[in-house]
């Protein structure tokens, strides 16, 4: 009876270590839609960033400079795919005028670049501001835009310095949540690169924009139906431990 009290403890205690991994991914998901990189230095085409995995959801930070003022990112496309074009700064004063310019490329049989978008600064560039919850940053959004596929084979984007100084960026693509693992371990540390990435000349935050953002946390920590799929039998779990641990000392006392 001891040995099956002692099997049934583990068991039970196996489960709850499972759901509370379990609940906490979970959670993750609802907060990170994007998986955050910090890649190297792309300036040109030949060292263009290759993105294995265009349909996972991944955002890339980056520093322009009048020396180094492009960042290329190469991609294998099939026709039909979805390619998400996002562009956005940290939301610093300085950034609020568009800062940059991007460009969408196909390498044609001959190996030469055949330009099919581009997103060019003009005097009268509107942009949006962007709040992201889990990070707590503002940013302008520059460019929000998707792109359908019509032809196989390797495409270039190219975003291009239009200011003469050093801005931050960050371009987004991709559309599945891809959430692992492996960057559940690399999960604090990323949050906190990304805050210091926003974390520059920062325009003054109101009172209104506080309430909002608190609004926007509360929601996002908030229960989510799978969360609660989670918790309901993490619950019982605790419980039918508590009372199984009680019978097996009342039995032995």
């Amino acid at each position: 009876m001891f040995v099956l009290n002692k099997i049934n403890n583990n068991v039970l205690l196996f489960i709850l270590v499972l759901l509370i991994a379990s609940s906490f991914i979970l959670s993750i998901e609802e907060i990170e839609a994007h998986k955050p990189f910090f890649p190297p230095k792309s300036t040109n085409m030949e060292e263009s960033l290759f993105i294995g995995q265009p349909n996972i959801s991944q955002v890339f930070y980056f520093e322009l400079t009048p020396d180094e003022d492009e960042f290329w990112l190469k991609f294998d496309l099939s026709i039909g795919h979805d390619l998400v074009l996002d562009l956005g700064a940290p939301r610093f004063d300085t950034n609020k005028i568009k800062t940059s310019d991007l460009y969408l490329y196909y390498k044609n049989k001959n190996n030469e670049l055949n330009e099919i978008l581009s997103f060019e600064k003009k005097s009268d560039d509107s942009v949006s501001e962007f709040y992201e919850p889990f990070t707590q940053t503002y940013s302008w959004i520059y460019i929000k835009h998707r792109y359908e596929v019509i032809e196989n084979g390797e495409y270039y984007v190219k975003i291009k310095l239009s200011a003469k100084e050093n801005t931050k960026l960050w371009f987004a693509t991709g559309l599945i949540e891809d959430f692992g693992m492996s960057d559940l371990a690399k999960f604090a540390g990323n949050r906190t690169k990304i805050k210091e990435f926003h974390n520059q000349e920062m325009i003054n935050t109101t009172a209104l924009e506080i309430e909002e953002k608190n609004k926007l946390n509360s929601k996002n920590f908030g229960l989510s139906p799978k969360l609660l799929y989670v918790l309901i039998p993490f619950a019982f779990v605790i419980i039918l431990y508590l009372y199984i641990n009680r019978k097996s000392k009342q039995k032995t006392g």
